[in-house]
Order: structure tokens, then C-alpha cells, then sequence
């Protein structure tokens, strides 16, 4: 009968020593699963507004070249008026 429990500590110490590193290593798994899905939250947020800088830059380099394209044509209006005028 003591053969039996020296048997049953030999076999549970084991297992239970399993199941503790089972559970810490999920629990290390489970965080580093938690900070990577942060880590691409923030990533989300950082290329949202990267996207909206952008938009918002490109809509001013839009304005700025159809202020230019208009000033572009009146130089050429002009310069077909001078032109018309020499002739």
C-alpha cells in the first residue's frame, strides 16, 4: 500500500508541474496576444491619420496647381493678346 502513494507522487508531481507551466505559458501567450492586438490598434490609429494628413495635403497641392494652372492661362491669354496686337 505505501509502494502505491510513493506510485501516485511520482505520477501526480509530474502532471501537476505540467499543468503549472501549461497555465503560465497560456497566461504569457494570452498577454503577448493582448499587446500585439494593442500594438496594431495603435498602428491603426498612427496610419489613420497618416491617411488623413495626406488627403488633406493633397487637396492643398490641388488648390495650389489649379491657382497656378488659372494664373498659367492668363499669362498665355495674355501673351496672345501681345500678339494679336504686334501683328
Amino acid at each position: 500500500m505505501e509502494n502505491v502513494s510513493w506510485m501516485d507522487f511520482f505520477v501526480y508531481l509530474p502532471l501537476a508541474a505540467l499543468g503549472f507551466f501549461l497555465k503560465s505559458f497560456y497566461a504569457n501567450t494570452e498577454r503577448r496576444v493582448s499587446a500585439l492586438e494593442k500594438g496594431h490598434t495603435d498602428q491603426d490609429k498612427d496610419i489613420a491619420v497618416l491617411q488623413a494628413n495626406a488627403q488633406t495635403q493633397q487637396s492643398h497641392i490641388d488648390r495650389r496647381f489649379d491657382d497656378l494652372d488659372k494664373k498659367i492661362d492668363s499669362l498665355f491669354k495674355l501673351i496672345e493678346k501681345l500678339n494679336d496686337k504686334s501683328r
